[in-house]
């Protein structure tokens, strides 16, 4: 099964499109990094923005085990990942 019929379907009728922050290029704005990034927040970061980017956590977070990563893409070159 997919899992946003899954989460539709939740009882607590949570709102994740304003949890969901997309990262493309360096030079764009991203305040997200800057503001301290809190419980429930995602972030869809491409190649080309992630490198060099330093995300605060903040110390709620951090005591709960701090930011987790999802990698979907396994590149060629281990200097990429």
């Amino acid at each position: 099964k997919l899992a946003w019929p899954l989460l539709k379907d939740d009882t607590r009728n949570f709102d994740y499109s304003s949890n969901i922050f997309v990262y493309k290029r360096s030079y764009e704005k991203f305040s997200i990094a800057n503001e301290g990034l809190d419980n429930g927040k995602i972030i869809i970061v491409t190649n080309s923005a992630g490198p060099g980017t330093d995300i605060k956590v903040l110390e709620y977070l951090s005591n709960r085990g701090g930011l987790h990563v999802l990698l979907t893409y396994l590149p060629e070159t281990y200097r990429i990942e």
